[in-house]
């Protein structure tokens, strides 16, 4: 039952951000085409970055949840062959199941896999996530590093790319008026 709740909520919201706006529209066209007086003003909602993929990975993760996938011990039963590219491991049916609220949101907004896909189930990544989360200590070099080096990045876009932009604009629109620049213009 709370499986078919959750897959409902999901598509639903999906529906609602990427349907609202295109059913809307054809009502207001076909009550013109009727000539009645009802129009609904469009209230043009905005569709979130990868909300689909986020979806269908939410699906993925409650359709684990609901077969009671356990992540803990997968790790050490699967097996990889190069030769022929498989992945097996074995089911773990435990009754009780416990997932990190932080690994579940790692799981659902995982940048590089919301770029490039594949939607994944839970039982495949959760065990790269722990493994990962034991091997790393927190290096506060490391991190001042990275803060300085953007830092520098910031201040190059700011004190130079943001002056250089006056001129750029000023292009711009010469050239969207019609007049040609020249070489020191342009």
């Amino acid at each position: 039952m709370y499986l078919i709740i959750g897959i409902i909520f999901n598509l639903s919201l999906l529906g609602f951000f990427k349907y609202t706006d295109f059913f809307l529209e054809n009502f207001n066209l076909f009550t013109q085409i009727l000539h009645l007086d009802f129009t609904i003003p469009l209230p043009h909602i905005l569709l979130p970055l990868a909300l689909s993929f986020v979806t269908f990975q939410q699906i993925a993760f409650l359709v684990d949840c609901y077969k009671r996938i356990d992540t803990s011990d997968i790790a050490e039963s699967h097996t990889y062959t190069q030769k022929n590219q498989t992945l097996t491991t074995h089911k773990n049916q435990s009754k009780s199941l416990s997932i990190d609220f932080l690994d579940y949101c790692l799981f659902i907004t995982f940048f590089p896999q919301l770029i490039a896909g594949p939607i994944v189930h839970h039982k495949e990544m959760m065990p790269q996530f722990q493994s990962l989360a034991k091997s790393i200590s927190i290096n506060y070099e490391y991190i001042a590093k990275g803060l300085f080096i953007f830092s520098i990045g910031l201040f190059k876009k700011v004190c130079i790319a943001d002056s250089f932009g006056i001129w750029a604009n000023a292009g711009f629109k010469a050239v969207e008026s019609g007049s040609v620049l020249n070489f020191f213009e342009s």
